[in-house]
């Protein structure tokens, strides 16, 4: 995928988004960098230490790019992003598609991990929930040994987007998936949220086999043989 650096409007709508410098200590390098190079690394699939150095180093992208995940900041970037989306008209919400896709793990990563029989790939597995216009909606990662209907009314659930006035919107209409995301809890779920999808997940007919009849056991007294 081309990378393209942040364009100075955008920059200005992700500023405040993110944590102050320091008013103490050594002073950390500009954000706006490191987030360029963030940006490089994940969209062009390189090795981080290939990262181009007019981004800064690639150490410091990496451990920025770990410490905004555990203080919460892309998650809350997302949901900012996406009410200021929804307030332009930019962002609908009440058509959504739910799919996943697994990711190689690296050496060494154990969190989240399993083998993926039917891409013959051993990683996580990603699925998300997008717009009509491909913009996403929930991120949720489970294991890649994990089946893909496991995940969609976590990721339907978690849904959140704010607006000016009231509740966020967390109920879209309808949802569109493939037929790996058929199990009838799937369809019980969202049959019970009002959300439509019938039509729009295809049936999978491995989820429709009748259970085999099991042995019957019969009593034969032997004199009667």
């Amino acid at each position: 995928m081309e990378f393209r650096e942040l364009s100075d409007s955008e920059w200005e709508l992700i500023k405040p988004l993110l944590p102050p410098r320091a008013r103490v200590g050594r002073p950390r390098a500009d954000n706006r960098m490191v987030l360029n190079g963030i940006l490089y690394v994940l969209l062009t699939g390189c090795r981080w230490m290939d990262m181009p150095i007019r981004h800064g180093h690639y150490s410091t992208a990496f451990r920025r790019l770990k410490r905004w995940q555990g203080e919460g900041v892309w998650s809350r970037m997302l949901e900012a992003l996406m009410g200021m989306g929804h307030s332009k008209g930019k962002l609908c919400p009440e058509v959504v598609a739910v799919d996943g896709t697994t990711i190689e793990a690296g050496k060494g990563e154990r969190e989240m991990v399993g083998y993926d029989g039917h891409r013959h790939r051993k990683g996580s597995k990603v699925h998300v929930a997008v717009t009509a216009e491909s913009l996403p909606l929930s991120i949720v990662i489970g294991p890649g040994d994990e089946h893909d209907g496991m995940r969609l009314v976590e990721v339907v659930d978690g849904i959140r987007v704010k607006r000016g006035i009231g509740r966020p919107i967390s109920r879209p209409e309808e949802v569109y998936a493939d037929s790996a995301y058929d199990p009838r809890r799937v369809r019980a779920y969202l049959r019970l949220r009002g959300i439509k999808a019938k039509a729009n997940i295809p049936l999978n007919p491995r989820n429709r086999r009748k259970p085999k009849k099991a042995w019957k056991t019969i009593r034969v007294r032997w004199g009667s043989l």
